[in-house]
């Protein structure tokens, strides 16, 4: 038996494969079909029921509101009755004509397969989109129109509520949170945290991770002066159990090293400081945990560290940071030197002197900043920075008086070796000496040093020119010159001491006790003046007329002006307060001898010890 053509075989092979093909496509679309299809009998069961209820409703309506339906078919005789076409028939019959002039001329172009193929496979998509307007259709062409007012209340009533849903529906969830965060800060700025708490849970039921608006919020509690509902705010965010939200972990990490809060959340005391840092260690962890590691990080920890009393390891932790100017390498500087690491604190100085350079630095530098420039440059031995350190320091907090001491120390010490170093201008030894007591030199440095510098000037040319430095220059202050005239008194360089008195009464405002001792100087050998020295001890007593010195010094002024009468009466009121002065005795008895008055003389020579 012959085989039949090729042609034939070829056909029959490829009606096989088209067989295949279309029972493949079945087994497709075939449950997807009935899938639809009995979702549409589901929703026509739905309706049905509904139509029932509908029945129902309308029944009950009819029968409470018969007043209304009657007045509403007086009306309805005025309204086109229903014609069986329902509202979308002429959207259908436009489409369906539409759809039949496209087949029609996809049927002269022979494209009518290809279009009956497009319909078959895009059928899932269109038919219950088409079954669904079809029902409504003919739902509604079944009702009539004044029946459908009925509907218009409970249309009103859901209008609100459809238009929220579509208009959520449209924003997105994301725009609605985005709105409450807004809402958050704005409440938050306005201090009502009561909204605070009402936006965050609205945004927790959008299911919204809400801690970045959390933190915002705890930190605007902390701005405005409530520490300790910030603080549970952050351990809410940051539980010790596991990692929480890593900048109130940080928060909390920074305010109880720093002492601003203790375990409590309440402004620390400090009685506790120690619980407060561990329970910070334990927030750095957590930080750990999340593999989150920064500069700031680090030296944070290393302070805790330090402040445990584990130097050496917060050393070690702030070594990859040493090379970096920084907050860093400062810490690192002071920790060395507390551990006496001077080698290691000599290379970590430089970085720090190199930092200091900087004069954003410098303008931007904290009390720790400048006190650890100082520091760097006495580790370094470098005289002129540490100078420039505490200068600036001063300039920069002029109210701070630890570096007004720290300064005044280096001054003492510099004005010290600067006198015995003759190669030094006396000029700018006697400008230290001054500064130093500006600063704030202790009296007994001033009274040793000023008695060093009259003791040495008698075999020191370059002593003596420090001396005239100091008596001559107007920047001298008024205590110095003071110091200087009375350790030269004592000493008994009396020219010195005058000259020194001179200058001192010069200032305004010069206190008494300058001119009573002037007008002692005045009294004194070589070339005494007691009409001077009166002037001078009258302005003493003018302003402290009662004082038992200088009533002394005036009586002295007048006894050697020869009035003895006057010098009794200021020599007697004198001995009310210094009984046992025997200068006073001695010149009372010369008194009473030149006024003709032997037995009070003799008494006092005998109280004089003569």
């Amino acid at each position: 038996m012959s085989r039949p053509p090729l042609r034939y075989r070829i056909a029959d092979w490829c009606a096989t494969r088209g067989r295949q093909i279309g029972a493949a496509w079945d087994s497709v679309i075939g449950p997807i079909e009935n899938l639809i299809g009995r979702a549409g009998e589901g929703v026509l069961s739905a309706f049905d029921s509904f139509e029932g209820l509908e029945s129902f409703v309308v029944q009950t309506v009819r029968i409470v509101l018969w007043p209304l339906i009657f007045f509403g078919r007086l009306v309805g005789r005025f309204l086109p009755s229903g014609t069986g076409r329902g509202p979308l028939y002429v959207i259908g019959r436009f489409l369906g004509r539409t759809g039949a002039a496209i087949y029609g001329l996809a049927e002269r172009l022979n494209l009518d397969g290809v279009l009956v193929f497009l319909a078959t496979i895009s059928k899932p998509l269109w038919l219950p989109i088409a079954s669904l307007l079809g029902f409504a259709n003919a739902w509604l062409a079944t009702r009539r129109p004044h029946e459908l007012l009925l509907a218009a209340p409970a249309l009103v009533f859901a209008l609100p509520f459809a238009f929220v849903a579509v208009h959520g529906a449209m924003i997105g969830k994301e725009d609605i949170a985005e709105r409450y965060k807004i809402a958050v800060r704005d409440a938050a700025n306005a201090g009502d945290y009561a909204m605070v708490e009402l936006f965050e849970r609205k945004l927790a039921q959008l299911g919204i991770d809400t801690r970045r608006t959390d933190y915002r919020t705890a930190l605007k509690l902390a701005d405005d002066g409530d520490l300790q509902e910030a603080y549970m705010r952050m351990q809410r965010l940051a539980t010790l159990d596991s990692p929480g939200y890593a900048p109130a972990h940080l928060w909390i990490a920074r305010h109880l090293a720093s002492g601003r809060v203790d375990v409590a959340g309440a402004p620390s005391d400090s009685t506790d400081r120690l619980a407060s840092l561990a329970l910070a260690e334990q927030h750095l962890e957590q930080l750990m945990k999340l593999d989150i590691a920064s500069d700031g990080i680090a030296l944070l920890r290393a302070y805790v560290l330090a402040s445990t009393g584990r130097m050496v390891t917060a050393i070690e932790l702030l070594e990859p940071y040493s090379d970096n100017p920084g907050p860093a390498a400062v810490l690192r500087l002071r920790l060395l030197t507390q551990v006496r690491d001077l080698m290691a604190a000599r290379d970590q100085a430089r970085v720090v002197l190199e930092m200091a350079a900087d004069r954003k630095w410098r303008d931007t530098a904290r009390t720790d900043d400048f006190e650890s420039w100082a520091l760097a440059a006495e580790v370094l031995g470098e005289e002129d920075q540490l100078e420039a350190a505490l200068s600036a320091w001063l300039m920069s907090r002029p109210d701070d008086q630890e570096p007004r001491k720290l300064l005044s120390k280096h001054r003492r010490e510099e004005a010290e070796q600067l006198l015995n170093s003759p190669t030094t201008a006396p000029a700018k030894t006697a400008t230290i000496i001054v500064e130093a007591i500006r600063l704030g030199a202790p009296d007994t440095w001033t009274n040793a040093l000023i008695g060093r510098i009259v003791q040495d000037r008698t075999t020191s040319r370059y002593v003596e020119r420090v001396w005239d430095e100091l008596s001559s220059s107007d920047a001298t202050p008024e205590p110095l010159t003071t110091a200087m005239a009375t350790i030269a008194a004592a000493r008994g360089d009396i020219v010195s001491a005058r000259a020194a008195f001179q200058r001192a009464i010069e200032h305004e405002n010069a206190k008494a006790v300058v001119w009573n001792n002037y007008a002692w100087t005045l009294l004194q050998e070589p070339n005494p003046d007691p009409q001077a020295a009166l002037e001078a001890v009258g302005r003493a007593l003018d302003l402290a007329p009662d004082d038992f010195r200088f009533r002394e010094t005036r009586g002295q002024a007048l006894l050697a002006l020869g009035r003895w009468e006057d010098a009794i009466a200021d020599l007697e009121y004198a001995l009310n307060g210094l009984p046992d002065a025997v200068d006073v005795h001695r010149s009372l008895a010369k008194a009473y001898e030149a006024t003709a008055q032997p037995q009070l003389a003799e008494v006092h020579r005998r109280q004089a010890g003569f």
